[in-house]
């Protein structure tokens, strides 16, 4: 299994989604991240049922008319961009054999906002979890349709998640816009890989990232506090360590327009009772790649 991309090794990186919004925003945000752009590349495959492309007579001008500005992004930043459209009956077995034929080092999922339509969303996107989830809190609560189809959509999320071995993320599109404002939560070891995929980032068009280290993990690893000095060195400041003897409030968190976090750190953020839950903006929850 390949490298995971960071400043030496380019990005070869797979985008999937159904919803066209955030696919458009998901590749953005991924092609301004890239730092190394020489020999990396972005594929898109939107993935649609039979129903979603009747209205789709001709599917190269769809993706050239669909697409225009984040094909004239990536190209700008010398990022190969390749688009697929395909009618998938089977959604992760499409998924998973792109990744085999193509060998991508990073899979990134964009989900649309109609699974976070309610404040339970956190608590119900444990995505090692097995079971389904049962406490929606939508007006649409007691419709069994509503709640079976985002109860499926975690379970398959869980399901390539089991199933891919490459790092891979899942975004949270919760109307992004922009991210001058990056949150990253760092609650566990394992999510250390992460921070050197983060270490990474270009931040051209960031105004600010801001680590939480809740438990530590920085500060007890020489390796991770050096190359974070160097990090804040380099970065004109826009890299900064959270406060931790600071509360974090619903107000700081609204000012974030993205948040990063570890699988594991992901799952011990949802098992707690944190008060700002409900105001988390859009998100990518990232796996380490599985060797």
């Amino acid at each position: 299994m390949g490298k995971n991309p960071d400043s030496i090794t380019p990005v070869n990186q797979l985008i999937c989604f159904v919803d066209t919004d955030t696919g458009i925003k998901l590749c953005e945000l991924s092609a301004k991240l890239i730092s190394r752009t020489h020999e990396s590349s972005i594929t898109l495959l939107q993935l649609m049922n039979k129903e979603q492309t009747a209205g789709i007579d001709n599917f190269e001008k769809y993706k050239n008319d669909t697409f225009q500005s984040t094909i004239e992004l990536c190209k700008n930043r010398g990022i190969t961009i390749r688009i697929f459209v395909k009618i998938s009956e089977n959604f992760l077995d499409d998924i998973v054999n792109m990744i085999d034929e193509f060998g991508y080092n990073f899979l990134s999922i964009g989900v649309h906002r109609q699974i976070i339509d309610d404040s339970a969303w956190p608590q119900n996107m444990n995505l090692q979890n097995n079971e389904s989830p049962t406490d929606w809190k939508t007006s649409n609560a007691n419709d069994d349709d509503v709640v079976a189809k985002k109860n499926d959509i975690v379970e398959k999320l869980s399901s390539l998640l089991n199933r891919v071995m490459i790092m891979t993320g899942i975004f949270i599109n919760k109307d992004f816009e922009k991210m001058n404002h990056i949150f990253i939560p760092l609650l566990d070891n394992k999510d250390i890989p992460l921070f050197r995929f983060v270490n990474s980032f270009s931040t051209k068009e960031v105004s600010s990232v801001i680590t939480w280290d809740a438990v530590g993990i920085i500060e007890n690893n020489p390796d991770l506090k050096k190359m974070y000095r160097d990090k804040l060195r380099s970065s004109d400041g826009k890299f900064t360590l959270w406060n931790t003897n600071k509360k974090i409030d619903c107000n700081f968190i609204e000012q974030q327009d993205l948040m990063i976090i570890g699988l594991e750190s992901w799952c011990k953020l949802i098992g707690t009772a944190l008060s700002w839950f409900h105001a988390l903006p859009s998100t990518l929850i990232i796996k380490d790649k599985t060797d």
